[in-house]
C-alpha cells in the first residue's frame, strides 16, 4: 500500500520535472553577486538546484531547532526507565515479604497469633 501511494505521487512529479527541464533548456546567465563569478547554466538545473538547496537548508534548520525536543525526549526516556526499574525492584520485594509471611517458620507465626484464652489473671494478694 505505501508502495502504491508512493508511486501514485512520485510519477506525476516525475513527469512534471522531465516536462519542465525539456522546456527550460535555454541557457541562462547567473551571476554570483558579492562574487565576480558568472555561470551560464540552463535554467531548468537553476530552478531545481535551488529547489534542492531550499529543501535541505529547511530540513537542517528543522533538525537544529527540534534539537531541545529530541534532548527533553532522551532525558524523558532515561528518566521512565530509571522508574520501570526502581518499581520492577519494589515488585520483587513485596512478592519476597509476602512469600516470607506465608511460608515462614512456625514460630514467627505463633507469636503473631492471638491467644486462645480471652480471661485475665487473678490479681494477685500483696
Amino acid at each position: 500500500m505505501k508502495r502504491l501511494l508512493w508511486l501514485l505521487i512520485a510519477l506525476p512529479l516525475l513527469v512534471i520535472l522531465v516536462v519542465f527541464s525539456v522546456n527550460n533548456r535555454e541557457a541562462v546567465v547567473l551571476n554570483l553577486w558579492p562574487l565576480r563569478y558568472e555561470a551560464s547554466l540552463p535554467l531548468f538545473l537553476i530552478v531545481l538546484g535551488a529547489l534542492v538547496v531550499g529543501v535541505l537548508l529547511g530540513l537542517f534548520l528543522e533538525w537544529v531547532f527540534e534539537g531541545r525536543n529530541r534532548s527533553a525526549l532522551r532525558s524523558e526516556r532515561r528518566r521512565s526507565a530509571a522508574s520501570e526499574r526502581e518499581l520492577r525492584k519494589l515488585r520483587e520485594a513485596e512478592a519476597r515479604r509476602a512469600g516470607e509471611a506465608r511460608g515462614g517458620p512456625e514460630g514467627d507465626r505463633a507469636a503473631l497469633q492471638a491467644p486462645l484464652s480471652t480471661a485475665l489473671p487473678a490479681p494477685s494478694k500483696r
